[in-house]
């Protein structure tokens, strides 16, 4: 998501998400886990994570993992277990104020949207063998 900065002064910044499994849309069994990278280019404050439209609790929701930045890069990387209530779109949301604009501006990353893969078996093929 990129946003309009008007006459702030400020440039425009963008969150990139990544996922553990290499792309946007993990389709995961129940009990397995999953990592998320957030990394917003310098100027962000803070970073908060979101199921849906409701903000995430770290210790809750997620397990916090420790991130390096080799750069000026605001970096959040969190994990959680898959849950039957997994399903979900996640997204991270990047905050940015400057000590001239005291206006807040937010900003979100691309959608990973999460399914579940059921743990019920599929029609066993023989079942599904017609015979004439």
């Amino acid at each position: 998501a990129v946003v309009s900065t008007q006459s702030t002064g400020l440039t425009a910044r963008k969150a990139v998400v990544v996922s553990s499994t290499g792309n946007l849309t993990p389709n995961l069994i129940v009990r397995s886990s999953i990592t998320l990278t957030c990394t917003i280019a310098s100027g962000a404050r803070s970073i908060e994570w979101l199921k849906g439209d409701q903000v995430m609790t770290e210790g809750t929701d997620y397990t916090k993992l420790s991130a390096a930045s080799e750069s000026d890069d605001l970096v959040s990387k969190i994990e959680f277990d898959i849950a039957d209530d997994s399903a979900a779109t996640y997204k991270c949301r990047g905050t940015q104020y400057d000590d001239f604009c005291s206006t807040q501006r937010k900003f979100e990353s691309e959608d990973v949207v999460l399914t579940i893969i059921a743990a019920v078996p599929k029609v066993n093929p023989a079942d599904a063998t017609a015979y004439g």
